[in-house]
């Protein structure tokens, strides 16, 4: 009857607004996504994004950081080759330690005696100092203050002369000695008795030229101040 009464309104069955609604509302249901699980404020699905969230900047920072430094190399020490002045000159290069000789036998082992390589001892015989006894009086401080005295030491010789070795000479005596030290002639007849090694040891180069005996015997000693005062003039050629 509802259905005659519509067409004769003019109404089509198909098109009826609650057929139509509910047809509507079935289709939206239908096609609408289910729903999530978790649902999106759960505390499964915060913990599951944290983790996701902290793994994906574990790699990122991971591929970021600069790859790690690579281990030192190995330090080698290589010697430098041995030049031919450094080879030991009985090594034949086999590395073989023991002697052979010309046919290739083996020689038997050197033996040293112990105490055999120790250093030979030499003895040195030192000479023995004669000690001469000095007369009262003539000790060298005498022999200072008597220079500074101001008396004559020359034997009245007062311009220094030019003295050739046949002229020094023929002064030779312990009452008139010349001698030469250093190119210089010096008249040591007063200042033989204060020599500390005696008139003896000083008469060894009586007339002649002292210098080498003087240097072998006492080079510390300068004869230009001890012998000043006796200074009578140089050494020169014949």
């Amino acid at each position: 009857m509802l259905s005659a009464f519509g067409r004769v309104i003019g109404l089509n069955p198909s098109t009826d607004p609650v057929a139509s609604t509910s047809t509507s509302t079935h289709r939206s249901e239908s096609s609408s996504p289910p729903p999530a699980f978790p649902s999106l404020n759960s505390q499964q699905r915060v913990k599951a994004s944290f983790t996701s969230t902290t793994s994906i900047h574990n790699k990122a920072r991971s591929t970021h950081a600069p790859p790690p430094r690579p281990p030192p190399p190995p330090l080698f020490q290589v010697d430098a080759p041995e030049s031919d002045d450094e080879r030991d000159p009985y090594d034949d290069g086999n590395g073989d330690d023991e002697a052979t000789d010309k046919r290739g036998n083996t020689l038997p082992p050197l033996r040293i005696e112990p105490g055999s390589l120790k250093a030979p001892t030499r003895t040195v015989k030192k000479g023995k100092r004669v000690k001469v006894s000095i007369e009262k009086g003539y000790s060298q401080l005498d022999w200072a203050r008597l220079q500074r005295s101001g008396e004559d030491l020359r034997n009245g010789v007062t311009q220094l002369m030019r003295i050739t070795p046949a002229m020094m000479a023929e002064h030779k005596t312990r009452d008139n000695c010349w001698q030469a030290y250093g190119g210089k002639v010096y008249d040591v007849t007063r200042f033989l008795k204060f020599h500390p090694g005696g008139v003896g040891e000083m008469m060894r180069a009586a007339g002649k030229d002292g210098t080498e005996l003087f240097m072998k015997t006492h080079a510390w000693v300068s004869y230009d101040l001890m012998l000043d005062g006796c200074l009578i003039g140089f050494l020169v050629r014949e």
